[in-house]
């Protein structure tokens, strides 16, 4: 009887152990499957802004979805193309949207779940911004805000509800006095890039973030004086790439130290005029690349173990774009299966990247570009689901 006993409560062991297993299963299934995917723009309009929502079609078609107004006023121009003034964040408990309203120094917080606008919230007072941007970059804890204007990176902490609560801001200065660019995060680094050809880092790992010490001006501004471009981080958090706004070549910095060290130059790039925007494809083998006076995107090999960027693919002149400004994905996962570019003519281009044993090519779709009405000068943009990286 004793054995018998044991063998029953055995198996009831493993059944339970079945079933929480099986529960956990679903309820990862379902966090997974109950995203919509959306292509968001800050539509930056100067007299009352507004963030565009259109649902990512099978084929990666647009179809607008939602228009929610920011409560707050876009730039009043075009200001820097590199700036990432969407963010996006998707966890099991909340799905939102991070807006900057530019021409008001507020952050819209918006919930993707119900398509409306949870309210705007202000950093410090002494943050300014008024025609000036401000980027966005999160690292699933804490929104990081860069205020061009007033040279400073404020931190917020994310809250339940996509509600923000400001922390502090610290200074974010070139190294000659330049104001941020571009940023972008990676768990427990922050690289930005500034307009007096210099980047920096910072350690987020107590959340605020704190200077790394390593402004260094890039090796190809040292060498002609060209203004860089945007940044970003490779899937591992190994290396930074930063773009050039008038040359078609990228520069590569190894921050597997948890610092920058001096770029290596990559030269011809592709086809394109520059490489002012620059990101990684979801699985981290490819870098995107908007070009943005030749309005082209381009898409570049990236070797993830010894950060060198080569080959590739450039599509033809997109389709009624004068600029092209920033890229997103249609999907998160592979290539990412079709390209989004922001047009500072209203527009959103649709590129698909078909790629072959380590070749590619780059088409327009036959709906692109899409024309958003709701904007004057269309330059941010973020696909959600977001990236994993």
């Amino acid at each position: 009887m004793k054995v018998q006993s044991h063998f029953l409560l055995a198996l009831s062991a493993i059944a339970a152990v079945a079933f929480i297993a099986a529960t956990a299963f679903a309820e990862d299934h379902d966090f997974r499957d109950r995203h919509h995917h959306y292509l968001i723009a800050n539509n930056d309009n100067s007299q009352a802004n507004s963030a565009s929502f259109y649902k990512v079609g099978d084929d990666g078609s647009l179809t607008e979805a939602a228009v929610v107004p920011t409560a707050g006023l876009g730039l009043d121009g075009i200001g820097a193309v590199v700036t990432r003034r969407v963010n996006v964040l998707a966890d099991e408990r909340d799905d939102c949207a991070f807006v900057s309203n530019g021409g008001s120094r507020t952050i819209a917080a918006i919930s993707i779940r119900e398509l409306k606008l949870i309210g705007t919230f202000s950093g410090s007072v002494n943050e300014v911004s008024s025609q000036f941007n401000i980027g966005l970059a999160n690292n699933g804890r804490f929104l990081y805000a860069s205020f061009a204007a007033s040279k400073t990176l404020a931190t917020f902490r994310i809250l339940p509800g996509c509600k923000l609560r400001f922390l502090r801001d610290v200074p974010a200065v070139g190294l000659n006095g330049g104001e941020m660019l571009s940023m972008a995060v990676h768990r427990d680094i922050l690289v930005g890039s500034f307009d007096d050809g210099s980047i920096g880092s910072f350690n987020l790992r107590h959340g605020v973030p704190v200077s790394n010490g390593d402004l260094e001006t890039t090796t190809a501004h040292a060498e002609d004086s060209n203004p860089i471009g945007g940044v970003d981080i490779s899937a591992d958090g190994h290396f930074a790439v930063v773009g050039n706004v008038f040359n078609p070549l990228v520069e590569v910095s190894d921050i597997s130290s948890g610092k920058l060290t001096p770029t290596v130059v990559y030269r011809n790039i592709g086809t394109g005029s520059d490489t002012n925007f620059v990101s990684f494809s979801p699985n981290g083998k490819w870098l995107y690349i908007g070009n943005f006076f030749s309005g082209q995107v381009t898409a570049a090999l990236f070797n993830r173990l010894t950060g060198e960027v080569s080959g590739g693919c450039t599509s033809n002149f997109l389709s009624g774009v004068n600029f092209t400004s920033e890229i997103a994905t249609a999907t998160q996962h592979g290539t990412g299966s079709t390209l989004y570019v922001s047009e500072a003519d209203r527009n959103i281009g649709i590129v698909d990247i078909d790629v072959n044993a380590g070749s590619c090519s780059l088409s327009e779709q036959m709906g692109s570009p899409v024309n958003d009405p709701n904007t004057e000068t269309l330059e941010s943009i973020a696909s959600f689901p977001p990236r994993a990286f």
